[in-house]
């Protein structure tokens, strides 16, 4: 994500006002967009080794990622609920 420069940032074009006149939210490159209203909360919770996990609700994907069923997200999400005050970027590394 880095090497793309993907980061979440806030965009004027999402909004409930920008959805309604164009039918969608705008787009962003494939940068994780929220209002600007709530960026800094957002940006602010998550810095410091979280992570965001975004798909598309497909089933078959779902069933069948790899990324979803292999052993070290597992032992990631296992250790994060075991310690969650030491959820960081040292669980986030196991990925």
């Amino acid at each position: 994500a880095l090497e793309r420069a993907i980061v979440i940032h806030g965009a004027p074009y999402v909004s409930e006002a920008f959805a309604q006149r164009e039918g969608r939210l705008g787009r962003s490159w494939g940068c994780p967009a929220v209002s600007k209203r709530v960026a800094q909360r957002v940006i602010n919770a998550l810095k410091g080794g979280q992570f965001v996990f975004a798909y598309y609700p497909d089933q078959r994907w779902l069933n069948d990622s790899d990324l979803l069923h292999c052993t070290a997200a597992r032992r990631s999400v296992a250790a994060i609920e075991a310690n969650p005050g030491q959820a960081g970027a040292r669980t986030g590394a196991a990925l």
